[in-house]
């Protein structure tokens, strides 16, 4: 049985069994033996620039990539099904393998959790009041 979290770097963080967790950003797996340093650390990395990429993990930038493509340019998930679009990504990069639309909305879901919860934790040590309109 998974224990509860109480810390709130696991606001961050998406517990994968007993003993690891993934970053919802970067959706690296960290070790969380009894406590959780190696989480904090990881998050502090990463959310002390506000840079979403994850050092020397090619698949994770690829798929913030194309997130970043089907979202800036307003393309449907589904584009990654494509013949063309299938054709280009092997061409620019062989051994990648293109994540289905499911787990796409997934990535991109856990990292709308994630900046929304920066900025709320941003806004609320400066700010008295803020209204966020979606």
């Amino acid at each position: 049985m998974i224990s509860p979290t109480r810390s709130d770097a696991w606001k961050f963080f998406k517990r994968v069994d007993e003993t690891t967790a993934s970053f919802k950003l970067c959706f690296k797996t960290l070790k969380t033996i009894g406590n959780t340093s190696n989480l904090k650390k990881h998050m502090e990395m990463h959310l002390s620039v506000l840079i979403v990429l994850e050092g020397g993990a090619q698949h994770a930038l690829l798929t913030k990539y194309i997130l970043y493509f089907i979202c800036a340019d307003k393309r449907p998930f589904d584009i990654v099904n494509g013949r063309v679009f299938k054709r280009l990504i092997k061409q620019l990069c062989p051994s990648f393998k293109i994540p289905n639309e499911g787990c796409l909305k997934e990535h991109l879901d856990q990292m709308y959790d994630v900046i929304t919860e920066v900025y709320i934790t941003k806004f609320s040590t400066s700010l008295r009041h803020v209204a966020l309109y979606i």
